[in-house]
């Protein structure tokens, strides 16, 4: 009798199951443990954000190698396999299990039969007494030093510090095809490092590590955004260490501070580095100032500086001291050392540049005398330099009108005898008093003289003393310049305050009303300096400055232009165009500047000169050609004469131009042949056939004016940088400014506040994307090309 095959019971089943299951886990333990620690590795470095794309190409090669060899010694499990490891898991003797399926080898019957089936019952009870195996990981041997364990803990402090971006990391660790995606994207880090100012440098936007140290200027300052589920994060900046601050009930910390000087930026976590960015820290450097030559009065006894000043970034002002020559005799008993501070516009980028400086000390009480000059220079970062000093006489001003010089006298007497003099120095003022005509009743002038007496008279002292100085120079300077100084000072003013405000990253609220002041303050000089210059005129004063030379040489319509580009360019936070806008206007300032005039070339004077002489032929024959087309009874000998008049006055204007080394177009030469002819007919008494020549000797004059106009804004554009000239008739510019008038009532448009905020939108956005290193090099060059250009 054969027994029939042993069907397995469900609960057997399982157990089965178990032992498959721990066999596999156990073989492949032995096969691949190899390829489970190259992952486990792979995984912490890429949770601490290192790696690249060839970082992720090296563990696929790994990888591959190291399954293929657990593959080649990986052994599946047979059905016998499973059974032995069940009954050794168990314990039980006599293989339950794997003697199931086991035949007598010949028939039984009797005994032998009856032993066999109660073999089978006993192995039956034995099977059901059979447990669940589990697997046993034996790696003690392997790893007598507990490796394992350590990796597991490095594994879960770097999911600790990954934080958000785990998933990230891991992801470009393990999936080449991703490793470009974009880490601004990622919420972990985000560092702002904005740099001064001064230094022009645009705000870098970081969220991670990079290749190479970065430049940080002296005074920037570092914002940290970063995201964490657990624990506080510290921003260690040198020997600095700044807890972040966590943003209410979110997972967002944040913090800010001024970088010291350092090599590199750290946020640790749990004392352990999250991330750490090297720096090369830029010291400001201090600058350094010198003089080209002594400094020498120019007009009005203003002093001129000319330097040579160097800084890393650019000077913020200059300073001027003057204390008396110690062997001055006789010495002064009024006046104090002269302290006086300039700002300046003057972009060095670490280059030497000249500049020019100018020092009223005019009406200084020690005006005239010997004294010692110390310059000295201020950078944005509070660095000094200083020149050497310097010996000199301070320079008096002359002055014209009667009356102004003696209040000078009067002045100049109280200063040398002091306070013991007042009485004195009060009845000469009043004397000055009682013939108001002599100052044209001026009324400031009147009271600044009556107060200064009675002053002296009642209340002597030092203090009054110095206060009655300057009161009477004010007065002195009314009569002799009329508003012009208070003009020139006041526009002085409103261009040092477009500076400041461009250099402090004023709000555009406040540039447009500063941009306001500034036009208001340059109509107000313009239109004084004019009325000054004809009053000078009119008294046969010679005067470097002509009305309608001003008129012909400064296009007010495209210096309005000028200021709305600077507008722009300053509330858009341009800082490196707007400053040399603004160095532009303060060389235009200064040229205007009656006490400026002279520096200017010879050869454009006498081309001004030239245009203007030029302008008078052109109106003569104008006249002359109406005067033949219209009159029938003028003879042709006088108009003969007055062609013959036109054509001198051409010649010595020509003459002229040659030696004050003008040159004149060719039309010019071309205009005195048409005149030429016009006279041979008008010698012929054939007044209708010289109109032809009149009219082409006109045209020719008026092609030269052209032509010299032209060339005269080419030489202002050289020195200003922007065209003074008015435009062409018929130019695209003549077209543009027409109707326009800078010198109007027209106020600017202050943009509201929903504008503001949109405007510094835009700008913020594109600084961050110019600033972001993670960005290719060639987007962010575009977009500082548009910071220039917005």
């Amino acid at each position: 009798m054969t027994p029939a095959p042993h069907r397995l019971s469900g609960k057997l089943t399982l157990k089965l199951w178990s032992a498959r299951i721990s066999l596999l886990t156990e073989r492949s333990a032995a096969s691949f443990h190899w390829v489970f620690i190259w992952t486990a590795v792979f995984a912490i470095l890429s949770l601490f954000a290192i790696g690249s794309i060839w970082f992720s190409g090296i563990f696929w090669i790994g990888f591959i190698a190291l399954f293929y060899v657990g593959t080649r010694k990986f052994c599946w499990p047979t059905d016998t396999d499973i059974r032995m490891r069940l009954e050794k898991e168990t314990g039980i003797l006599h293989r339950p299990l794997t003697s199931m399926e086991d035949t007598p080898a010949s028939k039984l019957s009797g005994d032998p039969l009856l032993f066999w089936q109660k073999e089978l019952e006993r192995k039956e009870k034995s099977r059901d007494r059979l447990g669940f195996a589990s697997p046993v990981l034996n790696f003690v041997k392997k790893d007598p030093y507990a490796l394992r364990v350590a990796i597991t803990l490095l594994l879960i402090v770097s999911f600790v510090w990954a934080g958000a971006s785990a998933t990230d990391n891991l992801q470009r660790a393990f999936l080449p095809t991703s490793f470009a995606v974009d880490l601004e994207k990622s919420p972990t880090f985000k560092l702002t490092i904005t740099p001064p100012p001064y230094t022009r440098k645009p705000q870098v936007q970081l969220a991670g590590r990079t290749k190479e140290p970065l430049q940080v200027p002296q005074g920037s300052t570092i914002r940290v955004l970063a995201h964490s589920y657990i624990g506080h994060l510290t921003l260690k900046t040198g020997d600095q260490e700044l807890d972040l601050l966590r943003d209410g009930d979110t997972d967002i910390f944040q913090g800010e501070t001024t970088i010291p000087p350092t090599e590199e930026i750290k946020i640790t976590q749990f004392g352990l580095p999250r991330l750490t960015i090297p720096i090369t820290f830029v010291k400001d450097q201090a600058p350094i100032i010198s003089l080209r030559e002594t400094p020498h009065a120019i007009r009005n006894a203003q002093l001129r500086f000319p330097l040579t000043v160097q800084d890393d970034y650019g000077l913020k002002l200059i300073r001027l001291r003057a204390i008396l020559a110690p062997d001055q005799k006789p010495m002064p008993l009024l006046g104090r050392p002269v302290f006086e501070e300039q700002s300046v516009i003057a972009a060095s980028n670490g280059k030497p540049v000249d500049l020019a400086p100018l020092f009223d000390l005019s009406g200084h009480p020690w005006a005239g005398l010997k004294v010692t000059l110390l310059i000295e220079g201020d950078d944005f970062a509070g660095n000094t330099a200083q020149a050497e000093p310097v010996e000199i006489v301070l320079p008096e001003r002359d002055f014209r009108h009667p009356v102004a010089r003696d209040i000078v006298v009067a002045r100049k007497f109280l200063i040398t005898n002091g306070i013991t003099s007042s009485s004195r120095t009060a009845l000469g003022l009043d004397l000055l008093l009682q013939k108001p005509d002599r100052f044209g009743w001026d009324i400031v002038a009147t009271l600044a003289l009556r107060s200064s007496s009675s002053r002296l008279l009642y209340t002597p002292g030092i203090e009054t003393a110095e206060n009655v100085l300057t009161t009477l120079w004010l007065a002195a300077l009314r009569l002799e310049d009329g508003n012009l100084t208070d003009t020139q000072a006041e526009l002085r003013r409103a261009l040092d305050n477009l500076r400041q405000a461009v250099q402090e990253k004023k709000s555009p609220q406040e540039i447009a009303a500063l941009m306001q002041k500034y036009r208001e303050a340059l109509t107000n000089y313009m239109q004084t300096l004019q009325k000054e210059v004809q009053k000078r005129m009119a008294n046969g004063e010679i005067t470097p400055l002509d009305p309608s030379m001003m008129g012909q040489t400064l296009d007010f319509s495209q210096l309005g232009d000028f200021l709305e580009q600077l507008e722009q360019e300053m509330m858009n936070g341009d800082m490196e165009s707007a400053l040399e806008k603004l160095e532009k206007l303060q060389e235009m300032s200064e040229v205007l500047n009656p006490a400026m005039a002279q520096p200017m070339p010879e050869d454009m004077k006498q081309a001004m000169k030239s245009l203007q002489d030029l302008q008078k032929i052109i109106d003569q024959q104008q006249a002359l050609l109406d005067k033949t087309r219209s009159s029938k009874s003028s003879k042709p000998e006088d108009l003969n004469k007055d062609q013959q008049s036109i054509s001198q006055q051409t010649d010595e204007m020509e003459k002229q131009a040659k030696e004050g080394g003008a040159a004149l177009p060719d039309s010019v030469d071309r205009a005195q042949e048409s005149m030429s002819q016009s006279s041979s007919e008008l010698s012929k008494g054939n007044a209708p056939g010289s109109i032809p020549h009149q009219q082409q000797a006109l045209d020719r004059l008026r092609e030269a004016r052209e032509g010299m106009q032209k060339s005269l804004q080419q030489q202002m554009q050289k020195m200003f940088g922007i065209s003074m000239m008015p435009a062409m008739p018929g130019s695209p510019g003549s077209q543009k400014n027409e109707g326009k008038n800078f010198f109007s009532d027209e106020k600017v448009e202050i943009p509201s506040e929903a504008e503001k905020k949109k405007n510094d939108e835009i700008i913020k956005v594109i600084r961050e994307r110019a600033g972001d290193l993670t960005r290719p090099q060639a987007e962010r060059e575009y977009y500082q090309r548009l910071l220039r250009q917005w």
